[in-house]
C-alpha cells in the first residue's frame, strides 16, 4: 500500500515544479534503505547496465575532483544525477506488482494532463494566474523570441514542454493496447497532453516527440509507419498554414533568423574548443559558466536581440541569447566531462536499448511489456530532443526521465517473472 501511494504521488508531483519530486525521491530512498536493512525488501533484478552506470558515476566524480572547484562540481553531480538515480532505484525496489505499476502510470498521465490543461489555459487566456506573468508580448511579430510561452505548473517553458514530450511518448504504447474500463477518459487525458505539447512552441520537444512516436509506429509495421508519417506531414503542413506562430518558428529555424539559432553554432564551436583543451575528463560538471567566456568569440553587438520587459513595457537588449549551457547534451557532456563522460553515458543508452529490444522480442504482449516499451521510447525521444537542447542539467526533466526508466524496468522485472513462470509450466507439461 505504501509503494502504491508513494509511487502515485511521486508520478503526479513530477508536473508540479515545487520540489515535491525531490522530496518524494528522498522519502522513498529512506524507506527503501530501512526495508533493505530489515530484509523486508530485496534488491532489483540484474541488468547489464548496472555496472556501466556505476562506471559513469565514477567518471562524473573523477571529473569533478579534477576540476578547478571540486566542491562546486561535486555538488552539481549530486544535484543533477543523485536524486534522479535514487528515484529510479526506489521504483525498482518498491514496485513489485502489476497493479502498482499501472496505477503509477495512470497517476503520471493525470499529472501530465493537469499540467497540460494549465498550459492550454495560459495560451488562450494570455495570462498565467499562478506566477502573474503575461504569456504573449505586446508585439509578437517583433518579440517572438522572447514571447512568454506556456509553462504549465513548472514556471519554465522548456522544462514543461520536455515533461509533456516524455508523457506523450511513454503513454502511447500503453494506451493503444489498454483494455480497461477507464480507456475513454484516459484517452481524453492523453489528447490534452498531446495538444499541450503541440502548442508549447518548443522545437526540441517537438523533435523528440516525433522521434519517439515515429519509432513506436515503426515497430507496428511499415504500412502503419508510412500512414502515420503522411498524416504527420499533412498535419504539420496544415499547422504551418493556419498558425503564424508555428510558421515563424519553422522559418526562424531554417533561415537562422534569430540569435537562438546562430548563437547555438557559436556555443557548439566554443564547447568543442573547450573539450580540445580538456579532452579526457572535461572542465568538470557545473564548471561551464566559469570557462565559456574564454572560448566565445567577440559578439557582434549590432545584432542584439530585441526583448520586452513585460512588467515595465520597456525594450531591453541582450548580447547573447543564452550561454548558460551548450544547448546540446552530447556537446555539453564533451565539454564538461570529456570523452570518457560522453562515452559512459552513451554506453548506458546503448545497453538499455540493446537489452530492451532483445527482451521485448521474447515476451508476448502484456501490460508490463508496453510499460517497458514506453520507457525505452522515452529514451529515444530524449536523445533526439537533447541533441539540440540541454535537458540533463534540468532537474525536473532528469527526474522525469529516470522515473520513467525506473517504471519501465520495474515492468521488466515482472515481465521476466512471468516468462520464468511460463517456462516452468511448459517444462512441467512436457
Amino acid at each position: 500500500m505504501f509503494a502504491l501511494i508513494w509511487s502515485s504521488a511521486f508520478a503526479f508531483s513530477l508536473h508540479t515544479g515545487i520540489f515535491l519530486p525531490q522530496l518524494f525521491a528522498a522519502i522513498g530512498f529512506g524507506t527503501v534503505l530501512v526495508g533493505l536493512i530489515a530484509k523486508k525488501l530485496s534488491m532489483p533484478a540484474r541488468h547489464p547496465v548496472w555496472l556501466v552506470l556505476a562506471g559513469a558515476v565514477l567518471i562524473q566524480v573523477l571529473s569533478a575532483l579534477f576540476s578547478g572547484d571540486a566542491g562546486h562540481s561535486l555538488s552539481t553531480v549530486g544535484r543533477y544525477y543523485a536524486l534522479p538515480i535514487i528515484g529510479a532505484f526506489n521504483l525498482l525496489v518498491l514496485l513489485r506488482d502489476q497493479k502498482s505499476i499501472n496505477v503509477t502510470a495512470t497517476a503520471f498521465l493525470i499529472g501530465a494532463a493537469f499540467g497540460g490543461a494549465v498550459g492550454l489555459f495560459q495560451i488562450f487566456a494570455g495570462f498565467d494566474p499562478i506566477y502573474g506573468q503575461h504569456i504573449t508580448g505586446p508585439d509578437p511579430a517583433v518579440t517572438w523570441i522572447d514571447m512568454y510561452v506556456p509553462r504549465g505548473l513548472l514556471n519554465m517553458p522548456l522544462t514543461y514542454a520536455g515533461v509533456q514530450m516524455m508523457a506523450v511518448v511513454f503513454c502511447l504504447p500503453w494506451l493503444i493496447k489498454y483494455r480497461g474500463k477507464r480507456k475513454a477518459w484516459l484517452w481524453a487525458l492523453y489528447v490534452v497532453v498531446v495538444l499541450s505539447l503541440l502548442l508549447a512552441g518548443k522545437r526540441s520537444p517537438w523533435l523528440g516527440g516525433m522521434a519517439g512516436v515515429g519509432m513506436y509506429f515503426l515497430t507496428r509495421g511499415r504500412k502503419v509507419a508510412i500512414i502515420m508519417i503522411l498524416a504527420a506531414i499533412l498535419g504539420g503542413s496544415g499547422l504551418y498554414v493556419i498558425s503564424s506562430g508555428f510558421r515563424a518558428r519553422v522559418l526562424n529555424t531554417v533561415q537562422l533568423r534569430t540569435n537562438s539559432e546562430s548563437d547555438r553554432i557559436y556555443l557548439w564551436q566554443s564547447a568543442l574548443k573547450m573539450m580540445g583543451d580538456h579532452p579526457v575528463l572535461g572542465v568538470g560538471p557545473g564548471m561551464w559558466p566559469r570557462y565559456i567566456d574564454q572560448y566565445l568569440p567577440e559578439k557582434d553587438y549590432s545584432k542584439w536581440i530585441v526583448r520586452v520587459n513585460h512588467e515595465t513595457g520597456e525594450i531591453e537588449c541582450k548580447a547573447w541569447y543564452s550561454k548558460a549551457h551548450a544547448h546540446s547534451d552530447p556537446i555539453m557532456l564533451l565539454a564538461t566531462t570529456g570523452i570518457l563522460g560522453l562515452l559512459s553515458i552513451a554506453s548506458i543508452v546503448f545497453l538499455l536499448l540493446e537489452v530492451g529490444v532483445l527482451e521485448l522480442r521474447l515476451v508476448m504482449l502484456t501490460d508490463m511489456k508496453r510499460i517497458y516499451m514506453g520507457s525505452l521510447l522515452v529514451l529515444v525521444s530524449f536523445m533526439a530532443a537533447s541533441s539540440i537542447q540541454c535537458y540533463l542539467s534540468d532537474g525536473e526533466d532528469a527526474l522525469t526521465l529516470l522515473f520513467l526508466l525506473g517504471l519501465g524496468l520495474s515492468g521488466r522485472q515482472l515481465m521476466i517473472i512471468e516468462k520464468v513462470k511460463d517456462t516452468a509450466l511448459d517444462t512441467k507439461e512436457v
